[in-house]
């Protein structure tokens, strides 16, 4: 009884370790044109709250038409834009009056940690506090240091 085998040519493997394939780079960014790739990146960089650099970075390998049918589906169609910085030319909220600070401080009886009012008034951390040190020095606010939280003095 004999059994009948086919015979394949041999396929080369070349000295990198991969098998040869004709066309794999085209049907790459084929893949990546109709799929699409996005990289988004948001990066700031900030040394004792003074902020050195921002790198905000949406990089999108795609078709036209797959980005928007994309982007459009996830709402990204809209022009971005960067976020408000102290170095930015848009001008600074005026800093609050020591009553503004001193009412917030009256409704938050459990006590306000200095992030709370730094993002209540839109203020930099140096100008919390200074402004803090200046009503504890008026004995309008008081600083409790194993809580880390100001309260109404």
């Amino acid at each position: 009884m004999e059994i009948e085998r086919e015979r394949r040519p041999v396929r080369r493997v070349q000295s990198s370790g991969r098998a040869p394939s004709s066309g794999s780079l085209v049907d790459l960014i084929d893949r990546i044109l109709d799929k699409g790739l996005v990289i988004d990146a948001w990066v700031r960089v900030s040394l004792v709250g003074i902020e050195l650099l921002t790198i905000e970075a949406r990089v999108v390998v795609a078709s036209v038409n797959t980005y928007l049918s994309y982007a459009e589906a996830i709402g990204q169609t809209t022009l971005v834009s960067p976020p408000q910085s102290a170095n930015s030319m848009t001008p600074a909220l005026p800093r609050p009056t020591d009553e503004q600070v001193v009412g917030y401080l009256a409704s938050h009886s459990e006590g306000v940690q200095p992030a709370q009012l730094q993002a209540h008034f839109e203020i930099s951390d140096a100008d919390v506090e200074d402004m803090m040190n200046q009503l504890t020095a008026q004995n309008r606010a008081r600083w409790n240091n194993e809580q880390r939280l100001y309260f109404l003095a």
